[in-house]
């Protein structure tokens, strides 16, 4: 027994943590060399006083107290060392137990206190470099944003730059040509009319010898009979104003086209004026009459027009008419690729496949109390979800190099929504067909 109580005193002079017997009030009755360090407080000090006074936040009665916790000592502990000089709270780690004492017959405690403090300050480091780590993560994410905006914003500009440079010169030739064209078309129609009164003029004139010549009885010259037959007087006679009609119809379909050149490019309509939708939609088909036509393989493509009566739209009709522009070129290519495509054929009734007739269907029609809708339907092969949502961005293309630039679209997008506060949606379904819908408001706000 005594031995047992021997070993015990000297393992409790030995132990590394701070131990201290306390009774039922919560006085220290007795500690060890370690708690002497952890308190910095020598044996006499401390004896006596309530364990309170050196703990926070703590019971005066054991009974009270938890089998495990941890506690924070009232003095503070100071670390210095490369870049922090903190000062924190010393923290220790205490477990109670109760026990009786043999020579008095009272309970008392012992309480074991481990400081952890050196692991609550590593922990108060790694806390900190966690945080800075996940803060300079922030900040890359915001950067990378801010990049991915600006790179964005730069396609943009870069974009609306080279379609406004490419506009730019093709308005300008177009003007140029429509201009140089004009003049002797001008010529030419303007002596149609007169040629016109001179061949009829002549004719009379021969008319009137042949019938001067038969009152007469005269017998015409052998030459100039010969020379009638030769030539066919009766058919000239009877085709002439038809040639001369004709060229007239060529020269008005010249003047027309011209016109059309002029109304699309509209380079002396820099600001916004009220105009009619279907004259720029029927401007733009004029100019795409070409791709229209038959084609070797391929059937003529059909126009399908459900105009309603819309009212004059205040927009700005040369960017406007590039938008028509570009969805109907992009329409023709669908229907095109579409025909010679194998992947969508109906079976007729003799088992015998034929592939669907290349259609394109123009619809407007007045909506809400402020807009006017146009779609451009088209029976083509229609847009993958994953192309459809990229369709807009500047540069996306599906076409083989060399054949677009991508820009399209994404220009189309800018002039119907931020210049003119619309909106332009794409309906598509592959194996059906493409739908886009342009809304532009009818009175454009400043």
């Amino acid at each position: 027994m005594e031995e047992s109580k021997q070993r015990a005193e000297h393992l409790f002079v030995a132990a590394l943590d701070a131990m201290l017997i306390i009774n039922y009030r919560g006085e220290i009755c007795q500690v060890n060399p370690a708690a002497e360090l952890l308190f910095e407080m020598e044996t006499q000090e401390l004896l006596g006083k309530p364990i309170s006074f050196f703990l926070e936040n703590i019971e005066d009665t054991p009974s009270l107290w938890s089998s495990l916790s941890e506690k924070t000592l009232r003095h503070k502990h100071h670390f210095k060392g490369g870049h922090h000089h903190l000062t924190i709270p010393c923290v220790v780690e205490i477990a109670v137990s109760p026990y009786f004492n043999q020579s008095d017959r009272t309970q008392e405690y012992i309480a074991i206190l481990r400081d952890i403090t050196d692991r609550k300050y590593a922990e108060i480091c790694i806390q900190a470099s966690l945080n800075e780590q996940e803060q300079l993560a922030q900040q890359a994410t915001e950067q990378a944003k801010e990049l991915e905006q600006v790179l964005q914003s730069l396609q943009s500009t870069q974009s609306q730059l080279i379609q406004t440079e490419k506009m730019s010169s093709l308005g300008q030739l177009v003007a140029g040509v429509a201009h140089e064209i004009n003049n002797p078309v001008n010529f030419i129609y303007g002596n149609l009319t007169h040629s016109v009164t001179y061949s009829q003029d002549l004719l009379e004139l021969v008319d009137r010898y042949q019938a001067r010549d038969h009152c007469q009885g005269k017998t015409p010259d052998p030459d100039i009979q010969e020379f009638v037959e030769t030539i066919d007087l009766a058919f000239l006679r009877e085709d002439f104003p038809k040639v001369l009609y004709s060229m007239k119809l060529g020269a008005d379909r010249i003047r027309q086209i011209v016109l059309t050149l002029r109304n699309f490019s509209r380079l002396d309509e820099a600001e916004k004026k009220p105009i009619d939708i279907h004259e720029g939609i029927n401007s733009t088909l004029l100019l795409l009459q070409h791709r229209l036509k038959n084609k070797p393989g391929q059937e003529k493509i059909q126009i399908i027009k459900n105009y309603n009566k819309i009212p004059l739209v205040d927009c700005y009709a040369g960017q406007l008419n590039q938008v028509f522009m570009n969805l109907l070129s992009n329409a023709i290519d669908a229907v095109e690729s579409h025909y010679l495509s194998t992947s969508k054929l109906d079976q007729d009734s003799d088992g015998v496949a034929e592939p669907e007739s290349p259609t394109i269907t123009i619809s407007t029609q007045k909506i809400y109390p402020n807009f006017v809708q146009i779609s451009i339907k088209d029976n083509g092969c229609g847009i993958p979800e994953t192309v459809r949502t990229k369709i807009f961005d500047p540069f996306f293309t599906t076409k083989p190099v060399g054949s677009g630039t991508g820009i399209g679209l994404s220009i189309s997008y800018q002039i119907v929504v931020d210049k003119h506060g619309g909106k332009l949606y794409c309906l598509s379904e592959v194996g059906k067909g493409t739908e886009f819908l342009v809304e532009i408001p009818i009175v454009l706000k400043k």
